[in-house]
């Protein structure tokens, strides 16, 4: 690995042949071109650094974080320790270098936050890494100035320092405060994550990082597993719907319950049980199960209860009674939330909307054993759809 100061403002790393190789066969693995092209540009930017600093700088780095294929799929960026100073690469092809622009995420959530941030401009087709100037959190956040529209804080040029040389000194000999307190992030539940993954995951949300709330979002990806699994889900969307679609509503009679899927009275206690169902049901169900449902934006909103039940007949044919009620702690469903049932081909065959002072919506319907469908569950634009199986 070859490393140059120029003059003393920059520094230009060499990329070697083994490094673009392997970075572009890892990034195979991402959703889309353009996020393989971030994860190929962060590989290689990673990489150059790493092979670098073991060669010239003291102390020698560790990666701070782990799986970074799950950041890449999401936001750019990675993070290395220098002994105790954190350092945040933000790599760019940008020609020009007039600003460093730092996603948010690198700013804003707490575990992720760094004491400097490196302004790095990657050129792979000239086999070179340029780190051409630095800045601590601190005067990112002092004189940066925050873009809404794609969250990411701005620094322009004239506040970065340029000598890189000088990094090593400042870093290591002086005390001054670089890093800000960052305030925690709210604490999300597990059935508001696994709403979340879900939508996040479709195809169609082409940067997820800016579908939501920043405080939702990084309360999610802030935690590793759930992080995983939206890169899991984005990477390999198929096997996605089908880990989402295996419930199998007759192991149901044998009190089997896919991830999520209760008995009622498990979920509630058997007086939910009684006032969930058999007030409403028109017949008395053989077996009946339950979902809690979180379709809100916000972390404090309101679950709901998406229950199904089962009435054999004969020939082979199910009686299927699905009510959306709001959790026993709420009296009335949100108004406009909608119920909806789905054949195999998405096809819209039934739906019920929620007025206001509904205490529950309701579909009935008959199916075949063997026979597939799905329930929609949306209320503005967020939709929830779960696939079962007679």
């Amino acid at each position: 690995m070859t490393s140059v100061f120029t003059d003393p403002t920059e520094l230009i790393l060499e990329i070697s042949a083994a490094s673009h190789s392997e970075a572009w066969q890892q990034s195979q693995a991402h959703s889309t071109s353009d996020r393989r092209w971030c994860a190929y540009l962060n590989r290689i930017c990673l990489d150059a650094i790493l092979d670098s600093t073991q060669t010239d700088w003291v102390p020698e780095p560790t990666i701070a974080m782990t799986a970074l294929p799950a950041i890449w799929e999401v936001v750019s960026g990675s993070l290395i320790s220098l002994g105790k100073i954190r350092v945040a690469l933000i790599p760019s092809e940008t020609i020009d270098d007039h600003e460093l622009a730092v996603p948010q995420e690198w700013v804003d959530i707490p575990s992720w936050a760094a004491d400097y941030y490196f302004a790095i401009q990657v050129k792979p087709e000239e086999d070179e890494v340029r780190v051409w100037g630095y800045t601590t959190d601190q005067d990112l956040k002092t004189f940066g100035q925050y873009d809404a529209f794609d969250r990411t804080y701005c620094l322009d040029a004239s506040h970065l320092t340029r000598d890189l040389a000088a990094f090593w000194v400042t870093s290591q000999f002086c005390q001054d405060q670089t890093r800000v307190a960052v305030a925690p992030l709210p604490a999300m539940n597990p059935i508001q994550a696994e709403t979340l993954l879900q939508r996040l995951s479709q195809p169609s949300q082409r940067f997820p990082r800016l579908a939501i709330p920043f405080s939702i979002w990084g309360a999610l990806i802030e935690n590793e597993q759930w992080r995983q699994t939206l890169y899991q889900q984005r990477a390999n969307p198929q096997r996605s719907v089908q880990s989402r679609a295996s419930v199998n509503l007759r192991q149901w009679f044998e009190d089997q319950y896919e991830a999520g899927w209760q008995a009622l009275e498990s979920l509630f206690g058997t007086g939910a049980s009684v006032a969930f169902s058999t007030r409403t049901l028109a017949n008395t169900p053989e077996v009946q199960g339950a979902k809690l449902i979180d379709l809100g934006m916000q972390l404090d909103s309101q679950s709901l209860v998406l229950l199904i039940a089962l009435i054999p007949e004969a020939n082979q044919m199910m009686n299927v009674q699905v009510q959306l009620h709001p959790v026993p702690a709420e009296r009335y469903l949100p108004a406009q939330v909608k119920l909806a049932l789905l054949d195999e081909s998405d096809d819209l065959l039934q739906a019920v909307q929620a007025r206001q002072h509904d205490d529950y919506v309701q579909l009935s319907f008959q199916a075949e054993v063997g026979e597939g469908f799905r329930l929609q569950v949306g209320l503005n634009e967020l939709q929830i759809t779960e696939q079962f199986t007679i």
